[in-house]
């Protein structure tokens, strides 16, 4: 038995992943407390094949044990091993599940181990730590609320957006900074009224998440998020600068900053009285009466600042008419 440890933890410790393997798959073979910290420490292997064998034949101790051992290592290692932990974590949910969520809901523990459940549970995809995470996020302790938000953001999951919107409306800049990701992450059309309030909003003083939120709209592929754009050029004067940006490249259209002059377009394109490209298409596709693909560069003037040629003048013609 202690020749057998020996032999294990040597081969662990092997600078080639193939022996690093076959030490952790001995494991299974000998599902003991005596050889857990060399299973948990095969969690964070550099090899993804050792790290996912570590986790499988983890699954032959009892849960406790892992329990304890996956969060000692998380809260001795943070941040180090979100990556190597992250990815095999799902392996072991049944194992950490439960407990995690006891972690997380528990007052008594410390911020440390909570964030270290939160963290480990957005890896599961948790069905059950949706309301836990969310409720957390409100916690006094800024830095177990970030991480909370970070957790429940993470999951990408749309039955989450529910949840994640109200975040948007937190404190806390980081954690309103972390929801307006995880929006953006989940991209279905649901998030588009909230990214268009917060964007829409004069006067806001976190200028730098409204004009993400502008971003994320301008990628998503639905168009109410084209309508959502210049709702935000009406509303938000300070915003209008961006939401043009957006616009442009998003339409492949270039109607400068005037938002009567995007409206009356827009409504030509929802009535059909003239074409238009979806969201995603390529605009080296689109005709070139569609405009300017893109505003042009900080410092460089934009066609309705040039000399104008006749035969851009046509054509810049040509695009006025689209909006009459």
């Amino acid at each position: 038995h202690e020749g057998a440890e020996t032999v294990l933890a040597g081969m662990a410790g092997s600078g080639a992943s193939s022996t690093r393997l076959a030490a952790v798959e001995g494991l299974a073979q000998q599902a003991d407390t005596e050889y857990l910290d060399i299973a948990l420490a095969a969690l964070m292997d550099p090899a993804p094949e050792v790290r996912h064998t570590a986790a499988t034949n983890l699954e032959a101790f009892d849960s406790h044990s892992v329990f304890q051992g996956v969060m000692t290592l998380l809260c001795a290692h943070w941040p180090y091993v979100r990556e190597p932990l992250g990815t095999v974590l799902p392996l072991l949910a049944g194992h950490l599940e439960e407990p995690m969520l006891d972690a997380l809901e528990s007052t008594s523990e410390t911020p440390r181990w909570r964030m270290a459940a939160a963290f480990g549970l957005a890896c599961m995809r948790s069905d059950a730590a949706l309301e836990p995470l969310a409720s957390n996020a409100w916690t006094d302790d800024t830095e177990l609320a970030v991480a909370c938000a970070e957790a429940l953001a993470s999951m990408g999951r749309a039955d989450a957006a529910p949840l994640i919107e109200p975040l948007l409306q937190h404190p806390v800049p980081e954690v309103r900074r972390v929801a307006l990701e995880g929006l953006g992450l989940i991209g279905t059309p649901r998030v588009i009224e909230p990214l268009k309030t917060l964007a829409s909003k004069s006067g806001e003083t976190a200028r730098a998440l409204q004009g993400r939120a502008v971003g994320i709209l301008a990628g998503l592929p639905y168009e109410a998020a084209t309508a959502a754009l210049i709702e935000v050029m009406k509303k938000n004067s300070s915003m209008r600068r961006e939401a043009t940006h957006a616009l442009r490249w998003r339409t492949g259209m270039d109607f400068g900053d005037s938002p009567s002059v995007w409206v009356r377009w827009y409504e030509n394109v929802t009535s059909g009285r003239i074409p238009h490209g979806m969201p995603g298409q390529d605009l080296r596709d689109l005709p070139l009466w569609f405009g300017a693909f893109a505003p042009p560069p900080d410092g460089v003037a934009s066609a309705d600042d040039s000399p104008v040629s006749g035969e851009d003048r046509a054509e810049k013609a040509n695009r006025d008419s689209m909006v009459d």
